[in-house]
């Protein structure tokens, strides 16, 4: 063999080499390309979804404060702070008024609320009047009270001339804030 053929068949092995490794380079780096392509397109299908997601999320939000809102208003109206239950007395004797009846009020215990839960006032009505009707209506119309509160106990007295009862119960109030 001569110098000419050697050099030839030593340039072809090494362009031959070349060759392969630049295929199997190609190979390996169009199946990582395609691995990533896929990646890529979940990473995107899913970044979508969560896009949605918070899309919705954010509705959710703004549908929830809409309608709580006028919730929150109306429970604030039903319970009050404590120091707004210093006229409870008048409000409930308005309410015997519309009746014709007599009526005492004294408030006879607390407990404390906290930010988690609502505090009551105990209290202890006397009413007296002409007619069973009309004491009577009185409950009815505390049980339909504009203030959150609950009856616990109601005693009953009646004769010819006259109805009494007494009425305990409590009257809920929210913590300051």
């Amino acid at each position: 063999m001569n110098q000419l053929t050697k050099k030839f068949l030593t340039e072809l092995a090494v362009s031959g080499i070349i060759i392969i490794a630049l295929s199997v380079g190609m190979l390996f780096f169009g199946s990582n390309i395609k691995k990533f392509s896929a990646k890529l397109e979940n990473s995107k299908g899913e970044l979508n979804s969560r896009g949605r997601a918070v899309g919705r999320l954010a509705e959710l939000r703004r549908s929830k404060e809409e309608v709580e809102t006028p919730y929150l208003t109306i429970l604030y109206n039903l319970i009050p702070k404590k120091d707004e239950l210093i006229n409870i007395s008048k409000e409930i004797q308005s309410l015997a008024d519309a009746e014709q009846l007599t009526f005492g009020f004294s408030f006879t215990g607390e407990t404390q609320g906290d930010e988690n839960g609502l505090g009551s006032v105990r209290f202890s009505i006397n009413v007296e009047g002409s007619s069973k009707e009309k004491v009577l209506g009185f409950i009815e119309a505390l049980k339909n009270f504009q203030r959150l509160l609950t009856l616990e106990e109601i005693s009953w007295s009646e004769s010819r001339e006259k109805t009494q009862a007494t009425v305990k119960g409590s009257v809920f109030f929210r913590a300051e804030s």
